[in-house]
Order: structure tokens, then sequence, then C-alpha cells
């Protein structure tokens, strides 16, 4: 089977994501990726997969509107695509070039669809309307998580259209130890990862970790890491010299560093359709603390990697934590579930199987 991925995205975990998904693909069939001259992980596509044709895409604003109104740009790329002759082309994540690239080729196309709502703080004009004509223009779609397809089935699409494919294993690029270094779990040290955006719920865990956490466990630490506005939060980080924060983008090879070092990832998300940070930490031996919103509870097994607890409920939420952080034998078993989760049932390999699946219904 001949399929063209099209990832035009830059850096970021969809980037991680799209690279992996194709990497697991071109062992299994004949792929031609087409990604952007400014993919954070352009060499590490040229080096694992054989064929890739690459775009300029975005060096700034003015690039960035320049290339996405220029018709020969999409003609240019659906050419080349062409002269590929694919069977089915496959997006591992919705561009908002999709749907002119979609409207002149004549293949059937699938789409992985990560988040049906685009997510709050997440101010993409662009990709919204875009993301609503490519779900009306793709043959079949793929969603990582069970409630994901719920959205999409109140939006009116055809369940025989959709399935369903977990989001594969995050360890990228980090060095990881056949087993993990088991004082993480005695650390007494938390860890929210990821960019900092407002629907994960960052004022309700700085909140409970100083009212509730902190007393309980005086020696506990916070790390908050990722990039976004921080200033929002104020002296509650400023004042507590026990929450250590770094705000910035965190590259594949420095992700260990942190990971390494926590007990516990906390999600206390407000909302999501699922969650990359989630297979990342269980690729690191780490349980996973997360609030019952959209398909999380799917990526976390309660009582087995991690606990599920009730969104907005800091009480709940800091019995959660000061439970793992007083448990280290507890932590360090849900920790070891999670890396065993993360190397059967969420390895690239087949999570890939299912996708090639998905290719072949699309073709047939």
């Amino acid at each position: 089977m001949k399929v063209a991925c099209l990832y035009f995205g830059r850096k970021g975990g969809c980037g991680r994501y799209a690279l992996e998904v194709s990497k697991a693909l071109s062992k299994k069939a004949t792929i031609r990726a087409f990604i952007s001259n400014q993919n954070y992980y352009y060499e590490e596509w040229v080096d694992t997969i054989e064929h890739v044709e690459s775009f300029d895409t975005y060096k700034g604003v003015i690039s960035g509107v320049r290339n996405t109104l220029n018709p020969n740009k999409y003609l240019k790329i659906s050419d080349r695509i062409s002269s590929f002759n694919p069977d089915v082309v496959y997006y591992p994540m919705i561009h908002p070039w999709s749907p002119a690239l979609n409207y002149i080729l004549e293949y059937p196309i699938v789409s992985t669809v990560h988040d049906p709502r685009l997510l709050k703080g997440n101010h993409n004009y662009l990709l919204a309307p875009a993301q609503a004509i490519s779900l009306r223009q793709s043959t079949r779609l793929v969603t990582l998580t069970e409630n994901a397809k719920d959205e999409l089935l109140r939006k009116g699409y055809s369940e025989e259209s959709i399935d369903v494919i977990p989001h594969g294993n995050m360890s990228g690029q980090s060095s990881l130890d056949e087993q993990p270094d088991y004082q993480k779990y005695s650390s007494k040290a938390l860890l929210f990862f990821g960019k900092l955006r407002t629907y994960k719920g960052l004022d309700n865990l700085l909140e409970a970790y100083s009212s509730l956490i902190k007393p309980k466990i005086p020696d506990v630490t916070l790390w908050v890491v990722g990039e976004g506005n921080i200033s929002r939060y104020g002296k509650r980080i400023e004042l507590r010299e026990s929450i250590k924060v770094v705000n910035k983008w965190v590259p594949d090879s420095e992700l260990s560093t942190y990971f390494r070092r926590a007990c516990a990832l906390v999600a206390p998300y407000t909302f999501a359709s699922q969650s990359g940070v989630i297979p990342l930490a269980y690729a690191h031996y780490t349980p996973v603390i997360c609030t019952d919103v959209g398909g999380l509870s799917e990526q976390v097994i309660d009582g087995k990697t991690g606990y599920v607890v009730e969104p907005n409920n800091q009480k709940e939420f800091a019995n959660a934590c000061i439970s793992l952080l007083s448990e280290p034998e507890t932590a360090r078993t849900y920790g070891l579930n999670a890396f065993e989760v993360s190397s059967s049932d969420l390895n690239w390999d087949s999570v890939s199987m299912l996708v090639l699946d998905t290719l072949q219904k699309a073709h047939s």
C-alpha cells in the first residue's frame, strides 16, 4: 500500500506523534512523507523515512500568511503528491492547509482528530474552521479516545467511519533506563508538564498544593514545566520556594530530566479530549493523577497506573497526591504498571497496525 503522510506542523507533542506513527507505518507500507522545512524533527524524518519531501510553511507571521494565501503553494504540494499516486492520503494531524489540499486531491483521506472541540485556551482561529471542513472531506476519521468519538457522533458523523486508536507512547529521543531510579518514588516531587493553558487547571492545583498538600507533606516539591504565560499565577508561585518553574518549551533530549525526578505527573485539567503528556509519563515509569474529564479516564487506569478524581475537587485531588507521595511502594507499582501499558498497548508497532487497518478500509 502506498501512503502519503502529510504533516505541516513544526514542533510539540503532535510533531512527535506524527513522526512516530509515520516511522512505524514505513515498516508496513510504502510511505512518502510531506512535511514542513521548519519541522523541529526534520532531520529525524529524513534519517528514518526513506522518502521525504518538504516545503516552507512558517518562518514568521508574514511568511506564514503569505504561504497560506498562496494558491501556487497548494498546487505544488498536490502535484508532488499526485506524482507519487498514493492509495490513500493520511493526516496524523489536521493542518490549516488541509482543506485546500483535500479539495485538489482525488484520493481517499484519513484524518486523525486529536481534539474534536479545540481546547479552551488554544486560540488558533485558522485551525477551527480548517478542522471543521477537513472532517467533512475525510473518508475515515481516527480519534484517540472513545470520548472523542462520541463527540464526533454528536456532531453527526457516521460511527462506521470512525476508528478509535489510542495515543502511542511518547518516549521520543529520551534515553530511558531499562528500570527506573526507584528513588524517584520517594522524591516527594510532583510534576505539572506541558503548555500553560487555562483548561489545564494549574489554578486549582496551586490552591490545592498550598492549602492541602503542603501542610500534609512539608517536604513536597511541585515542578511546573512548560511554555506559556506564567505571570497570571503571580505571587502564588513566586512566594513558594518549593514550587520550581521551568517556563520554556522542553526539547526531547531534556524530557527525562524532569520525569526521572517526579513521583507522579499531575493533570488537574478542567477540559480535555485526551493528553499526549500521559503516555509521555508512562514511558518514564511515572504514575498519573488526573481529573475525570474527556478521555483522560480512558488513558489513566484508576488504581493501577494512577488515580482519576472528580474535576474541580481540590480536596479529592490533593488526597490522591498525598496518597502517592506518602506511599512510595504504591507509586512504584503504579509507575511499573504505567510503563507496561506504554510498552505493550501503546507501542507504535501496535498503534501503526491499527492505523494501517484504517487506511486499508479507506482505500477499499
